[in-house]
C-alpha cells in the first residue's frame, strides 16, 4: 500500500517539475475555491487535511467542511504563531 512519501516521490520521479507545479497551484487554487464558495472558516490546510482522509467517502463537503466540532477545534488551538496575523 502507497504512503503519502512514496505517492510524492513516484510523482516527482515521473512528471516534469514544471507539471508538478502546476498541478499544486491548480489543486491549491480549486480548495480556495472550494472555501470561498462553501464560506468555510477552516484554514485551507485543514480543508486540505479533511479531503484527504475523507477522500472516497459519500459525504458531501458542505457538510464534511462546516462540521462546528472541527470549526472549534480550530479557533481554540492557537499555539501556533500566524504569520500574516493583521
Amino acid at each position: 500500500m502507497y504512503t503519502g512519501k512514496l505517492v510524492f516521490a513516484q510523482a516527482m520521479a515521473h512528471l516534469p517539475l514544471p507539471s508538478f507545479i502546476w498541478i499544486a497551484v491548480s489543486v491549491y487554487s480549486l480548495i480556495a475555491i472550494l472555501k470561498k464558495r462553501l464560506d468555510s472558516r477552516l484554514s485551507l490546510y485543514t480543508i486540505m487535511q479533511i479531503l484527504s482522509v475523507t477522500i472516497f467517502e459519500k459525504t458531501s463537503l458542505n457538510q464534511l467542511l462546516n462540521n462546528p466540532r472541527l470549526i472549534e477545534n480550530q479557533t481554540r488551538n492557537h499555539n501556533q504563531l500566524n504569520l500574516f496575523d493583521y
